[in-house]
């Protein structure tokens, strides 16, 4: 529908697409730039019955108030495991070809304890709780060097070698041996400056 003019273009095509009376406008990866106006011009101009909103990062339409709770379903690669382990249909098993799934989680108390205790100070508010924010941990100078950098080493250090987390033992670095972190606030390159060899000594 790029460039029609029915759809916010400057070409006379997919008038088709304008005139049908659609059941259902189904958006992908609904979160990445479709509120703009080019898109609500286009979506305006789509006649249809309903319209779904596929997001796997749905996070900032649901807190906007976008959505009522009967206007939302969640479907997590949790209930997409728990459907493959408890399928009792008559049919073939959908989700019986899909690979397991591991989820790991950071304990970030210990790593930010002092500053959760602290609290973050307000200039004319006083103080608030502190929150844990990834971006900001990550954050960077202009020189490319972490912002807390000492934080960082300090996070990198605990991944490596206190028990349970993600790299700490051969076994799980095995499990892990494939990662791929992305922080759409960070400069990239200031990732690959940090040493995060694995000492085992």
């Amino acid at each position: 529908m790029k460039g029609s003019v029915y759809f916010g273009g400057n070409y006379n095509k997919l008038e088709w697409i304008k005139n049908l009376c659609w059941d259902m406008l189904i958006v992908d990866e609904s979160h990445e730039g479709v509120d703009t106006m080019r898109t609500d011009r286009a979506f305006n101009n789509i006649n249809r019955k309903f319209t779904l909103y596929l997001s796997g990062t749905p996070f900032k339409a649901i807190a906007s108030g976008e959505f009522d709770d009967k206007q939302i379903f969640n479907w997590s690669y949790t209930d997409e495991q728990e459907a493959k382990e408890n399928w009792d249909g008559d049919s073939h098993n959908p989700y019986q070809d899909l690979p397991r799934l591991n989820l790991f989680t950071y304990r970030m108390s210990d790593i930010v304890r002092e500053k959760v205790k602290k609290g973050m100070e307000l200039d004319e508010e006083g103080t608030i709780d502190y929150a844990f924010d990834l971006n900001e941990f990550f954050k960077t100078k202009e020189n490319g060097t972490f912002e807390h950098e000492a934080d960082v080493r300090k996070f990198l250090q605990a991944l490596t070698t206190q028990e349970k987390f993600p790299f700490a033992t051969e076994k799980l670095r095995k499990e892990m041996a494939h990662t791929f972190w992305l922080l759409n606030r960070v400069d990239c390159l200031t990732l690959e400056k940090v040493d995060t060899t694995v000492n085992n000594e």
